[in-house]
């Protein structure tokens, strides 16, 4: 429960990446957004903090499921980051 948990932040932190620029014209609550409100220029380094601190959580979880589990997990993961740049974090630029 936990390993999805970390996998649905992580998900949800990269869909509001990319809709960052989106979010903020619309005023929609958005996790980078909510970085600049609170860490201003810093946001972008404060995130990627909590990221990697998630990223070290999410591995070391996934090394605890059983065997077939992990297996399947990869290779659905594999397959939805087959599309160029998938695997990378992409910062937008901050808007202030």
């Amino acid at each position: 429960r936990q390993f999805l948990r970390i996998d649905e932040e992580l998900a949800d932190i990269s869909d509001d990446l990319y809709d960052y620029e989106k979010d903020v014209v619309r005023n929609s609550f958005n996790v980078l957004r909510g970085m600049v409100h609170s860490f201003g220029s810093r946001a972008d380094l404060e995130l990627a903090a909590a990221i990697s601190e998630r990223e070290v959580r999410h591995e070391a979880l996934l090394a605890q499921l059983p065997h077939a589990m992990r297996t399947a997990y990869t290779r659905s993961r594999s397959s939805a980051l087959a599309r160029s740049g998938a695997e990378k974090w992409i910062f937008p630029e901050l808007l202030m």
